[in-house]
């Protein structure tokens, strides 16, 4: 469906161009929106017929000519596709793809159904109370979100201002990708121009607003993606440099029974059962996610592999056992 309120006024404005009958030229569809106060380009307009055939299932009249020029109309000038049934009947076909799609994602199977039950005039306030998502809805930047969201949809270049926590705000100008969550924190990733790496931005560092730039798009090489998946958190999780590995962790078995519901990570499995124990290994990246991860589950977990990451949690519990004791006094 149209993405913004303007997309949604240009639309209902072509519909109604579309059904004349002698069709239209790309420059008296131009002029036509122009009027109205939209200016478009013909790129713009062919991409509006591209989505008219795939979201509203429209037909296209072919081979109509005015001197040199195409003509530009429906197959049936006499339906319009976006009366208001036609967009509810649309709108219901959507949401139940959107459910069938992605029914293991509860954001879209919620989304999916508080549309049904708007489309069957039904009343949505029993959905306020129904579901609890842990979002964190008082971070920076996520006013940003749906502006980013299009940038990359659309597949442009966005500029703004970030700000690392310990150095000046610089401007960027970059090719957006995909918006990624960790943490109830959400991160960009992106190309910033005249840069050969992939970059993890976290929005609460985006200062202001962001526009729209009309640098060169570059496509995203999809192999960067990889080190997510080998990653728990962000750190490092693009760097290629920095390779995963295989950390092998024993459990106690009072604690397995969560661990087996809920993986430390994706590639968790279990090599060794003992009779008080179990010997679980992930092939991940080392980094700080990691270690707090495991070092949240206290003494029921004990890092044995690789000896260097069992050196650094020991530390960390030396450490903090130093300050309780000397708090203490």
């Amino acid at each position: 469906m149209p993405v913004d309120k303007k997309v949604t006024e240009r639309h209902i404005i072509l519909d109604d161009l579309f059904r004349s009958s002698d069709g239209m030229t790309y420059a008296q569809l131009q002029k036509e929106l122009g009027d109205k106060g939209i200016i478009v380009t013909t790129r713009t307009i062919q991409k509006d017929i591209a989505f008219f055939k795939s979201n509203y299932g429209a037909s296209f009249k072919y081979g109509l000519r005015k001197s040199h020029s195409a003509l530009v109309r429906y197959t049936d000038t006499t339906k319009s596709l976006l009366d208001k049934g036609a967009i509810a009947e649309k709108i219901l076909e959507i949401s139940k793809e959107i459910k069938t799609n992605n029914d293991l994602y509860p954001h879209f199977v919620l989304a999916s159904e508080i549309i049904q039950h708007l489309c069957a005039g039904n009343s949505i306030e029993g959905f306020y109370d129904a579901v609890d998502f842990g979002d964190n809805i008082d971070l920076r930047g996520i006013e940003l979100f749906g502006d980013i969201l299009r940038a990359i949809v659309n597949k442009q270049c966005i500029t703004f201002t970030y700000k690392p926590y310990t150095k000046p705000p610089i401007p960027l100008t970059v090719s957006p990708y995909r918006l990624k969550q960790y943490n109830l924190r959400w991160f960009l990733i992106c190309k910033t121009k005249g840069v050969d790496y992939y970059s993890l931005d976290a929005l609460d560092r985006i200062e202001g607003n962001i526009a729209h730039s009309n640098a060169e798009y570059e496509e995203m090489d999809r192999t960067c993606l990889d080190g997510l998946y080998d990653t728990i958190g962000m750190k490092y999780a693009l760097n290629d440099s920095i390779p995963a590995e295989d950390v092998v962790i024993k459990v106690k078995k009072r604690r397995y029974r969560y661990i087996e519901s809920k993986p430390i990570h994706r590639s968790q499995e279990l090599i060794e059962d003992n009779d008080d124990t179990l010997t679980l290994r992930l092939h991940v990246k080392v980094n700080p996610e990691l270690i707090s991860s495991l070092l949240s589950f206290g003494d029921d977990v004990e890092v044995l592999e690789p000896l260097k990451l069992r050196e650094d949690i020991r530390l960390i519990i030396n450490n903090l056992a130093s300050t309780l004791n000397n708090s203490a006094k």
